[in-house]
């Protein structure tokens, strides 16, 4: 006899700020991993499997989101409009961590933001873009503006993966733009909290 597990407390997630990103931040893993085989050298059957995998993985992506944004609506969590990112959720995740970790936490997010602006950039401003590294890039910020909740930014770094999978380029390149806005905003939040005196 199998016995199913117990179904999570969605709702208790949700109001935590828990779900969003933690299978965000998951499904990006997973979603790097399929992008890593597809550059390997494999037969036509099994390239053609990963890309069935990834565009499931997509869309299973989306559909979480917005589940999880609808939980949070219930829960009255959401971030205030037009606000870079909800610090309610964040100062939650560094109060989890604890005051050692979070130092951590802050310094490691601060640099990785840094690393995907300028990776977003690098992968459009080639010659021939790099739809690989636009995609890989657009997964880590899916992920880390999850964590944060940088609901905006999240959307608009699904848009571009989205595009960058059409190979989209003028599509693509608008919505960088409008994330590198978001991206800078949220820097400049991170910036000063990655400060001795703020920590």
């Amino acid at each position: 006899m199998t016995l199913d597990p117990p179904a999570p407390d969605l709702d208790s997630a949700a109001a935590a700020g828990r779900l969003p990103g933690e299978l965000t931040r998951d499904l990006a893993h997973a979603l790097g991993i399929v992008e890593q085989m597809q550059a390997a050298d494999l037969p036509p059957a099994l390239r053609f499997d990963l890309t069935r995998l990834e565009a499931a993985l997509t869309t299973l992506g989306a559909g979480i989101d917005r589940a999880a944004q609808a939980l949070r609506r219930q829960a009255g969590g959401d971030a205030p409009a037009g606000a870079a990112m909800d610090e309610t959720r964040f100062l939650r995740l560094l109060e989890i961590a604890g005051p050692g970790d979070s130092v951590e936490i802050v310094a490691r997010l601060h640099l990785d933001l840094k690393t995907v602006r300028s990776g977003l950039f690098d992968a459009l401003d080639r010659r021939v873009p790099d739809w690989t590294a636009l995609r890989a890039q657009t997964h880590v910020l899916i992920a880390l503006a999850g964590v944060v909740g940088a609901d905006a930014l999240q959307h608009l770094a699904e848009a571009m993966n989205a595009a960058a999978h059409r190979r989209d380029l003028r599509e693509a390149q608008d919505l960088r733009e409008a994330a590198a806005r978001e991206l800078d905003r949220l820097i400049a939040y991170i910036a000063r909290r990655d400060r001795p005196e703020a920590r």
